[in-house]
């Protein structure tokens, strides 16, 4: 069931480690194993719908060699912004979180901002922000990429993927860090 999602909006940036293998050969640095990186899929900036409002994020998927068995997935939810300009910047740190997930764990991980902070578009709205995790959700599904998703958030955001999984089949775990209660 696909709930507040028309169709996807994505737009991937980055580039392929496969790119970066084939140049170094060209240039004559190549050879079985020498400084060439496994094939990694693009990584990079997506955008999605949450009903009318489009929400920024990062989507990072593991090397081609990496993938963990059952190809898990995991949405990465921010807290809420401490201070009065926080709002921009809340979940800034979490594309490089999820990079790192991807190249060490082997999972698809799918960091966004939630409405009304960083990139996304909208108004600012606690309520709307388990619109957004669900639409982070289905996006993550839509990808193809993830076989399973789970969530994992920090404050307030943590607190939002426990609503979230109590309400959707398809969660199938979730971390917190300081959720409220």
């Amino acid at each position: 069931m696909t709930r507040g999602l028309a169709a996807p909006v994505t737009t991937l940036t980055g580039r392929m480690a496969e790119d970066v293998g084939e140049s170094a050969e060209r240039d004559g640095a190549g050879g079985e194993g020498a400084g060439v990186e496994p094939a990694r899929a693009v990584s990079g900036a997506v955008r999605f719908r949450s009903g009318d409002t489009v929400l920024a994020g990062h989507l990072a998927r593991p090397a081609s060699a990496n993938v963990a068995p059952g190809r898990p997935g995991l949405v990465l939810c921010h807290g809420f912004p401490s201070g009065p300009k926080s709002a921009a910047s809340s979940g800034q740190t979490y594309p490089e979180l999820a990079e790192r997930l991807a190249d060490e764990a082997g999972w698809v991980v799918l960091s966004f901002d939630f409405r009304g902070t960083g990139e996304s578009g909208g108004d600012f709205s606690l309520g709307a922000w388990l619109a957004d995790l669900r639409a982070a959700v289905d996006h993550l599904l839509a990808t193809g990429d993830a076989g399973g998703v789970w969530l994992c958030g920090s404050s307030t955001g943590g607190s939002l993927a426990i609503c979230a999984a109590a309400e959707d089949e398809r969660v199938r775990g979730v971390a917190t860090l300081s959720a409220r209660a």
